[in-house]
């Protein structure tokens, strides 16, 4: 009778990969392409725990000051679009978790910031209804599994020019305020370091 295999190790399995996984408990020393393989699921999950703080600093900046100065509400909209963009086709073509997990977890941070910020921006609620009614409706057919796989990588690419597009609203909001207000620099820099790991 076959020993029923521990449901952790089982997950360390499926992490790495039978083929990795079987060549180190049999003590094979792994090659170059095992070993970037490796790299790249401890950065991917490096970055996915990384996630879960990025915005809290952000956050944490709105609710102490109660005001939105200095935020571009256009930006943390096409960010939370681009966001949307990434986890959507890491969902369709079921990626590790680890290549798309921190876009739905900044995805939660982004709508969560938004809040606040159409709260303390007195943001009117014709906005905010048209808003939050286009992003349902466009999550629902990006969830929907009725887009082909060819669209779902043009909207891939999409993110990527809309990721770098959602800086420019908050770069000029700054110039023109001669200041960040209550943007904070600490979140953005953890974002800028995540990036690097993901290039790597």
């Amino acid at each position: 009778v076959a020993t029923p295999i521990p449901n952790s190790i089982a997950s360390i399995v499926t992490w790495l990969g039978m083929g990795v996984a079987t060549g180190l408990l049999k003590g094979e020393l792994p090659t170059m392409e095992v070993i970037a393989l490796l790299m790249s699921r401890l950065l991917g999950s490096a970055i996915v725990l990384m996630s879960c703080i990025i915005k809290l600093p952000q956050i944490m900046a709105l609710l102490r000051s109660k005001s939105a100065e200095g935020l571009s509400l256009t930006g943390f909209e096409t960010e939370l679009v681009a966001y949307t963009l990434t986890f959507a086709y890491g969902l369709h073509f079921k990626l590790p978790f680890t290549g798309y997990g921190e876009a739905i977890i900044m995805s939660v941070q982004d709508v969560f910031l938004l809040a606040l910020i159409y709260k303390y921006a007195e943001t009117p609620m014709s906005h905010v209804g048209i808003a939050t009614a286009l992003y349902a409706g466009g999550l629902a057919v990006l969830l929907s599994g009725q887009l082909g796989d060819e669209v779902m990588r043009v909207l891939s690419g999409a993110s990527f020019v809309t990721i770098m597009f959602a800086r420019l609203p908050q770069i000029y909001a700054n110039f023109v305020a001669k200041g960040t207000g209550q943007l904070s620099i600490f979140s953005y820099l953890i974002t800028v370091f995540g990036g690097a790991v993901r290039i790597f």
